[in-house]
């Protein structure tokens, strides 16, 4: 099993630098060491199409950013994903509980 701390050492060493996301109990773990590192800023979203949203921004500014959500807001995200990210070619990685 992969923990938390690991991950996200490994997510640092792979170059992602912004986190956001809404809040989730299974992703607590993560979500709070990421918190808690002055090298990866996390930034809570009310909604996960909101969240798409400050992916997309982040990567613009020369972030790469990774959006932590639950699997029941895939559906807020589509439009954000299929109108903004699909047609600009704007990657962001989803780590999705």
């Amino acid at each position: 099993m992969l923990s938390s701390e690991i991950f996200s050492k490994l997510l640092l060493s792979k170059g992602f630098d912004f986190y956001t996301g809404v809040p989730c109990s299974l992703l607590s773990g993560l979500i709070r060491i990421i918190d808690d590192d002055p090298q990866t800023p996390y930034f809570p979203a009310v909604r996960e199409d909101a969240a798409v949203g400050l992916c997309t921004g982040a990567y613009l500014a020369g972030k790469l950013p990774v959006l932590l959500m639950q699997n029941s807001g895939l559906g807020y995200c589509l439009n954000a994903f299929t109108s903004l990210n699909l047609i600009y070619k704007i990657p962001v990685l989803v780590i999705m509980s």
